[in-house]
Order: structure tokens, then C-alpha cells, then sequence
């Protein structure tokens, strides 16, 4: 189950921090996707975009878990 399965809609539309958040998110999962589609795949450059989306996720639940 991704993060795009506990998107708080509310959230996305009421708070800046938490759709910037979001925004950060889908940018990473796209470029994790891109990266990975690589004939030469960089897995340094994978584990720290893995790493900076669940970061990113964290900082969306205690958001979420805060509201």
C-alpha cells in the first residue's frame, strides 16, 4: 500500500506543508520509476530516492496524524 492510498484529500486542499509534501513525493516516485527504467541503473541514486520518499511519507502521517 502506497502513500497515494492515505492521501488525506482535506489536507491536500487546507494545508501548504502537507500538499508540498505530497508534491515532493510524486516528484520522487517519478524520478525513482525514470531512474529505474535505466539500461545502467544507478542503485545509490534508487536507495537515496527510496529514502528521501519515506521521509517524505513520515513527515505527511504526522501531519495527517496531527489534523
Amino acid at each position: 500500500m502506497g502513500i497515494n492510498h492515505a492521501v488525506n484529500e482535506e489536507l491536500l486542499e487546507n494545508n501548504y506543508q502537507y500538499k508540498k509534501l505530497h508534491e515532493e513525493h510524486s516528484a520522487a516516485e517519478r524520478a525513482l520509476k525514470e531512474e529505474s527504467l535505466r539500461p545502467a541503473v544507478d542503485t545509490s541514486k534508487i536507495a537515496q530516492l527510496k529514502r528521501r520518499k519515506l521521509q517524505l511519507a513520515d513527515k505527511m502521517k504526522s501531519i495527517d496524524a496531527a489534523f
